[in-house]
C-alpha cells in the first residue's frame, strides 16, 4: 500500500447511468459503485481491499447494503491491487450474518485502518535496529511504545536479554581470567557483565513464561520518565443479586446511590419490565 490510501477529506459524487436510469456513486479512495443492466451492481476498488466474500455453492456471499437495498457478493475479478465485485439482490429467504454498509463512511474507515497499518509497518521497520536498546527500557515504557509505534515489546525484551547474556558472558570470562592475571576489559565492566548475565537470563525466562515485556537494570535510569498507570475507575455499574422470574422480582446492588431510580421509572431486564419496590442500605451499597 502507499500514501494514496491515507486518510483525507473527500466528497461522494454521483454519476448518471442513462440506460438504467440509475446513478453510480464515487465513495472515495477509488471505490465506485455502478448499477448494471437489471438489478445487478458492480463495485470497483482498484487499490483498496474490501475483504468481501463471494458466494460459493450453498455458502452465501457477503451481504452489502447500498441505498437501503440488500445485495449479495457473487463474483470477484482482480484489478490492480484491488478487485471488481459483482453483486446481485439478496435472497430474502437467506439470513444475513455479516452485513457491510456500502457508503462513504465505511469506505473511509477501511482506508483509515489501511493507512494506520502502513504507518505501523514503517515504524516497526525503522525501529527494528533499535530493539536491543528499546528492550532495556522499563516494561510500562515498552507497552507505551507498543501502543504508539506498534513496537513488539516481547521481541524487544528477548533481543535485549540475549545481548545482555552475550556481553555478560565476556564479563564472566574476564573475571575468571583475572585469577591468572589476564585482563582484556576494565574490572568494573567485567563485574557489570556478571550482573547483566544474570539479568538477561532472568528476563529471558520471564518473557518466555508470560509474553510480557521485562525491563533491564540498565533501564532503571528511565523510571522517572515512565508514565504512571492510570488509576482504575471506581465500579459504578449495578450488579444483579437475584432474579426470580416466577415471582417477578429482581434485586440489584449498586455501589452508589442512584437518584435516577424512582418509583415512576421502569427498568427493562431480560425482556421484562420492573418498577421500584423498595430501597435498602447494605454497608456502603
Amino acid at each position: 500500500m502507499d500514501s494514496d490510501v491515507a486518510s483525507q477529506p473527500f466528497t461522494c459524487t454521483q454519476y448518471h447511468m442513462g440506460m438504467t436510469h440509475e446513478q453510480g456513486e464515487d465513495l472515495g479512495h477509488g471505490v465506485f459503485v455502478s448499477p448494471g443492466l437489471g438489478a445487478e451492481l458492480t463495485v470497483t476498488s482498484p487499490r483498496l481491499g474490501l475483504e468481501w466474500r463471494e458466494a460459493i455453492g450453498q455458502v452465501p456471499g457477503t451481504a452489502v447494503i447500498w441505498r437501503e437495498r440488500s445485495y449479495e457478493v457473487v463474483g470477484r475479478t482482480e484489478i490492480g491491487r484491488g478487485a471488481r465485485w459483482t453483486l446481485r439482490p439478496w435472497d430474502e429467504a437467506a439470513a444475513m450474518r455479516g452485513v457491510f454498509n456500502l457508503e462513504c463512511e465505511s469506505i473511509q474507515e477501511i482506508a483509515d485502518r489501511v493507512a494506520a497499518a502502513v504507518r505501523s509497518t514503517r515504524t516497526r521497520r525503522s525501529t527494528a535496529l533499535l530493539l536491543p536498546l528499546l528492550g532495556l527500557a522499563p516494561a510500562r515504557m515498552q507497552k507505551m511504545w507498543a501502543d504508539d509505534w506498534g513496537l513488539n515489546p516481547e521481541r524487544a525484551t528477548q533481543i535485549s536479554a540475549i545481548f545482555e547474556i552475550l556481553f555478560g558472558a565476556l564479563g564472566i570470562i574476564q573475571v575468571a581470567a583475572m585469577a591468572f592475571g589476564e585482563t582484556f576489559m576494565p574490572t568494573w565492566l567485567a563485574y557489570l557483565g556478571v550482573v547483566l548475565f544474570a539479568s538477561g537470563c532472568v528476563r529471558l525466562a520471564l518473557v518466555a513464561a508470560d509474553g510480557q515485556p521485562v525491563g533491564s537494570v540498565l533501564g532503571l535510569a528511565l523510571l522517572p520518565m515512565t508514565p504512571k498507570p492510570m488509576p482504575a475507575a471506581p465500579e459504578t455499574a449495578p450488579a444483579v443479586r437475584s432474579f426470580d422470574q416466577d415471582a417477578g422480582t429482581l434485586v440489584l446492588v449498586s455501589p452508589e446511590h442512584r437518584r435516577d431510580w424512582d418509583r415512576d421509572g421502569v427498568l427493562p431486564f431480560r425482556g421484562a419490565f420492573f418498577g421500584l419496590d423498595r430501597t435498602e442500605n447494605e454497608g456502603r451499597s
